[in-house]
C-alpha cells in the first residue's frame, strides 16, 4: 500500500501502526505538503465485533487530549479515518526505555488522562465510555502531552451496541468480560491499571491471584491506584472527578514539597448568558487584586478571539502565550494550554473566563476556588438566570452579581434567591479603574471566602406586579 494515493488526496508514506481489525499509515497531502494519519478499518470485521461507531463518535469529539479528525472517506470494504498525526511515542515505550518514573511525572499524566476522560463521561444526553484505555493507546508528545488514541471499542453509555467481551486483558475490568452494561467505572480501573504499569513495570495481563505491592511512590499515591483498581465496581471511585480530585491535591503536595510553589487561588467568572459581561468583570477582578498587589493572570477559558481583539488594539506581542496589560498578565483562548502548567509560573491567582454557562461550561466553573455569576434581570434576562440556577444548583458557595440593574430591580430578584450571596453589580465602565463601590464588593467576597448556603429553592424569579 506504501506509495499509493487515497481519494486523489493523501500518497500513503508508511505504516505506523496495526490492530486487529485495523492499519494506521501515515499519509502526505499532495497538494500542502502536510502529514496526517489515516486508520483504515475493515467494515465486515468492524461490523463483526461492533466497531463501526468510531468514524461517527469522533466526529463529535473536541478535546486536546483527542487526535482532531480531518476527514472521514469510505469504500465497500473499508472506513478510512484522516486525523492528526501526533508524533511522540507511546506511553508503554515510554516507560520500557525510562525504566523507573518520578512520582510527580506520573501524577501529572495521571491528571491529563482524569481530565480527558472527565471530557468524555461529560459528554450529554450519553456519556462516552472509552473501555480501552492502556499505555499502548495514549501516546506522549514531546512537550510531555498525552493523545489517547483508539476509540475502536468505545460506546456511548447504554448504548444499543453489541455486548462482545473486547478489552485488553488486565487493563479492562471484570465487569467488561461479563457482557453487561459498563459504565464510567470500567475507565477508572483501566485507568489504575494504566498508573499500576507506569509505577511498576509490571504488564497486569500476567498477574495472577492478588496484585504485588507498589514500591517506591507514597503511600498516598498507592491507595489512590489500589482504590482504582477494585474488582468490584462499587469499591472503585464512583465517578473521575473524584479520582482526579484526589490525584490534584496529591499532585499540588508534591509540586510545593518539590518545586518550592503553591497553587495559585482559581477564579471562576461565567455569565448567564453571552454578553453578560463576564470578561468585564473578570478584567475587574484582575484589576483589584494588582492594585493589592497580587500577580494575576486572566485566562480567557472558552472559544472566543476577545482578548486577541485586545492585545491587537494595544498591539502587544505574546510572551509565553500571555501579553501584558497594566500589569495584569492576560492569556487568549488556548485548548493546548493545560491548567496544571500554569501552576509552576508563581501567580498568586488565576481568573479563568468562562463565557456563558452550559452544561459544558459547568465542569470548568467548578474548578473554582472562588466562583462568580454575572447575570442581569431585566423581564427578557430572567430566563437565562433560571436555567444558570437550574444548572449549578448542586455547587457550593457561587456569588451572583447582577449587572445593569437599579436598586428597586435588585430588591425585587433577592426576594427569591434564598440565601444565595448575591451582590449588585457596580457602574464600571473601565474594568481597568476599579471602584470605590466596586472595591466594598470585591472587598466582601475576597475576605475570608465569604460561604454561601449550598443550595436554594427558588421560585420563578419574574413574578412582578402589573
Amino acid at each position: 500500500m506504501i506509495g499509493e494515493i487515497l481519494f486523489d488526496k493523501y500518497t500513503v508514506v508508511q505504516k505506523i501502526g496495526q490492530g486487529g481489525m485495523s492499519e494506521v499509515f501515515l499519509v502526505k497531502n499532495i497538494k500542502l505538503g502536510n502529514f496526517w494519519a489515516v486508520k483504515i478499518i475493515n467494515k465486515y470485521k468492524g461490523e463483526k465485533y461492533g466497531l463501526l461507531a468510531e468514524p461517527h463518535l469522533l466526529k463529535e469529539l473536541d478535546h486536546p487530549a483527542i487526535p482532531k479528525i480531518i476527514d472521514i472517506e469510505e469504500d465497500e470494504e473499508k472506513f478510512y479515518i484522516i486525523e492528526e498525526y501526533i508524533q511522540g511515542e507511546s506511553l508503554a515505550l515510554h516507560k520500557r526505555k525510562a525504566n523507573q518514573l518520578e512520582e510527580k511525572l506520573i501524577l501529572d499524566f495521571a491528571l491529563q488522562l482524569c481530565d480527558v476522560l472527565h471530557y468524555l463521561h461529560s459528554i450529554q444526553p450519553k456519556p462516552i465510555i472509552y473501555k480501552d484505555l492502556k499505555p499502548e493507546n495514549i501516546l506522549l508528545t514531546t512537550t510531555n502531552k498525552l493523545k489517547v488514541i483508539d476509540f475502536g471499542i468505545s460506546q456511548k453509555a447504554e448504548s444499543n451496541q453489541k455486548k462482545l467481551a473486547l478489552g485488553t486483558k488486565g487493563y479492562a475490568p471484570p465487569e467488561q468480560y461479563l457482557l453487561e452494561n459498563v459504565d464510567e467505572r470500567v475507565d477508572i480501573y483501566s485507568l489504575g491499571m494504566t498508573l499500576y504499569y507506569l509505577m511498576t513495570g509490571i504488564e497486569p495481563k500476567h498477574i495472577e491471584g492478588d496484585i504485588p505491592f507498589i514500591e517506591g511512590y507514597s503511600k498516598g499515591f498507592t491507595k489512590i491506584v489500589y482504590k482504582a483498581i477494585k474488582n468490584i465496581p462499587q469499591e472503585r471511585y464512583q465517578n473521575i472527578a473524584h479520582m482526579k480530585k484526589e490525584l490534584l491535591n496529591l499532585y499540588q503536595k508534591t509540586k510545593v514539597q518539590n518545586l518550592d510553589f503553591v497553587k495559585p487561588i482559581m477564579i471562576t467568572v461565567s455569565s448567564s448568558e453571552k454578553r453578560m459581561g463576564s470578561t468585564h468583570y473578570g478584567i475587574s477582578v484582575a484589576s483589584y487584586l494588582k492594585d493589592k498587589g497580587y500577580k494575576v493572570l486572566i485566562k480567557e477559558h472558552h472559544k472566543s478571539e476577545d482578548f486577541l481583539h485586545l492585545q491587537s488594539i494595544y498591539n502587544l506581542i505574546l510572551e509565553n502565550e500571555v501579553f501584558k496589560i497594566k500589569n495584569i498578565d492576560f492569556m487568549p483562548y488556548d485548548e493546548e494550554i493545560y491548567l496544571i502548567d500554569l501552576y509552576k509560573r508563581n501567580y498568586n491567582y488565576i481568573i479563568l473566563d468562562i463565557g456563558e454557562m452550559t452544561h459544558q461550561s459547568k465542569k470548568e466553573f467548578e474548578r473554582g476556588d472562588i466562583k462568580l455569576l454575572v447575570s442581569g434581570g431585566k423581564e427578557w434576562e430572567i430566563h437565562s438566570l433560571e436555567r444558570a440556577l437550574s444548572l449549578l444548583n448542586d455547587i457550593e458557595d457561587i456569588h451572583y452579581i447582577f449587572n445593569f440593574v437599579d436598586h428597586k430591580m435588585y430588591k425585587e430578584l433577592i426576594k427569591n434567591m434564598g440565601k444565595l450571596c448575591c451582590y449588585k453589580g457596580a457602574y464600571v465602565p473601565n474594568p481597568f479603574d476599579v471602584t470605590d463601590l466596586s472595591k466594598e464588593i470585591f472587598n466582601s467576597i475576597f475576605r475570608d471566602y465569604v460561604k454561601c448556603n449550598k443550595k436554594a429553592t427558588f421560585k420563578n424569579l419574574w413574578k412582578r406586579n402589573g
